[in-house]
């Protein structure tokens, strides 16, 4: 049986400083692409900070973001959008608290 998605992930993140384990991991033609401030080409990097105000209550949460852009022949083919996911859900929380669990067997606890 082979491994999920998230387990390669874990394996490999948690042995990149071993050739033999990314070798066996990473595909011959896997594609590597820095998210930097020096991207050119078709490749285009952004990264700066969001201020979300939800229309329901009003409230403001800031979050970091960064977006991953290809180009070709004028137009976008590929975009990939990171931010801060519990900033932009707390904009819509108007009270209690959340009970989060990480991982399978860690301990739940309140946000």
């Amino acid at each position: 049986m082979s491994a999920s998605p998230l387990e390669v992930v874990g394996q490999w993140m948690q042995n990149l400083l071993d050739p033999d384990v990314v070798h066996n991991l990473v595909a011959p033609d896997a594609t590597y692409v820095s998210l930097n401030t020096e991207d050119s080409g078709e490749n285009v990097a952004v990264f700066g900070d969001f201020r979300y105000k939800s229309h329901s209550l009003g409230k403001v949460v800031s979050s970091p973001f960064s977006i991953l852009v290809k180009v070709v022949d004028g137009k976008v083919t590929y975009l990939q959008f990171l931010e801060d996911s519990y900033a932009t859900a707390a904009s819509f929380r108007s009270a209690g608290s959340w009970t989060v669990q990480t991982q399978p067997d860690a301990e739940p606890f309140q946000v």
